[in-house]
């Protein structure tokens, strides 16, 4: 889900929902669309640390793609290609079972 969360509840359950004046303080969704000053500020910051988490998560995979390819008796489908689809999709997904879903 990417839209906002509390609209989605208040409509399932039939309440009303409260005007927010500033969107951060919503729910998760929202404060990830939020463009005040407070929210341009931390997303700075979050880029530094997303490209840190994105070059651990290449070298993770790249691990992994090694071992299961060296241990395997028959072609894995884990190369290059595949591991940037998931680098690419990375925030796309909650859990493991989502990303496992979604590929070939």
């Amino acid at each position: 889900m990417t839209s906002c969360r509390r609209k989605y509840l208040c409509e399932q359950f039939g309440c009303e929902m409260l005007h927010v004046d500033i969107q951060h303080t919503c729910c998760d969704n929202c404060a990830k669309v939020c463009s005040c000053d407070k929210c341009a500020e931390d997303m700075i910051d979050a880029g530094a640390h997303a490209s840190a988490e994105l070059e651990g998560l290449e070298d993770m995979l790249w691990q992994y793609f090694r071992e299961e390819n060296c241990t395997a008796n028959s072609p894995t489908g884990l190369n290059a290609s595949l591991m940037q689809k998931i680098i690419a999709t990375y925030n796309e997904f909650d859990n493991a079972e989502q990303l496992s879903n979604s590929l070939p």
